[in-house]
């Protein structure tokens, strides 16, 4: 299990210090290319992590973060016409880097919700 999922994990636990929760959000900065809040959610043995823009004050991307490590785009949860290709190209090169591979579940019927969700 990687350093970052057992982070996104723990997220709402107590077990998750400041400064883990600092290097993941440091990391989902590094890999969006702007100033940011996360928040996560378990999902199905992943952890869905929404990516609120400071700048424009919402939840602009979703990013789906397996045990492994890998990290992708969840691109259901884009409205139709939202080009996500420079995430996606920033997703594969980490992965492409550290030797992970995605596991895409392009079936998967799950619904997300960001009910109770805070970013920090």
């Amino acid at each position: 299990m990687s350093r970052n999922f057992k982070i996104a994990s723990e997220w709402e636990s107590e077990t998750v210090t400041v400064e883990d929760k600092q290097l993941l959000k440091d990391f989902i900065r590094e890999l969006v290319g702007y100033p940011c809040k996360i928040a996560c959610k378990a999902n199905d043995g992943c952890v869905d992590i929404y990516v609120y823009s400071e700048k424009k004050k919402q939840v602009i991307d979703w990013i789906e973060l397996q045990p492994s490590g890998a990290i992708g785009v969840i691109y259901d949860l884009y409205k139709e016409g939202v080009s996500t290709d420079k995430l996606d190209d920033a997703c594969e090169k980490y992965n492409d880097d550290n030797g992970l591979a995605f596991m895409d579940e392009s079936d998967s019927d799950s619904e997300l919700s960001t009910d109770n969700q805070t970013p920090e």
